[in-house]
């Protein structure tokens, strides 16, 4: 007798749909908690309401590059070791985006 029956392919898909949102609602516990740390870091700048469009896409951009660095030597190959520079390069990121969309609602 089987105690456990073979999952079906609709058990399995159901599974992985499960297993995708708690991945996704593991990030987003964690990481907006980060960008406002790094955000905190900085309450003596004026901020980026007063901010043009172009200065904080620039300022996006450079960050995209700075980790672009962090992340890959020549030969697209990742570096190793530099998880947290390279966690916060995303968290630079992330924050330069959310103050565009800020400024643009």
């Amino acid at each position: 007798m089987k105690y456990f029956p073979k999952p079906t392919k609709e058990l399995k898909r159901i599974v992985l749909k499960e297993h995708r949102k708690n991945m996704i609602k593991l990030a987003m516990d964690w990481f907006p908690e980060k960008m406002q740390a790094e955000l905190m870091k900085h309450l003596n700048r004026p901020g980026w309401k007063k901010a043009t469009f172009h200065f904080l896409f620039k300022r996006l951009c450079d960050e995209v590059v700075e980790l672009d660095s962090v992340l890959f030597t020549k030969g697209n190959e990742v570096r190793r070791g530099r998880k947290e520079k390279a966690i916060k390069e995303c968290l630079d990121i992330a924050n330069f985006a959310m103050m565009i969309a800020d400024n643009i609602k």
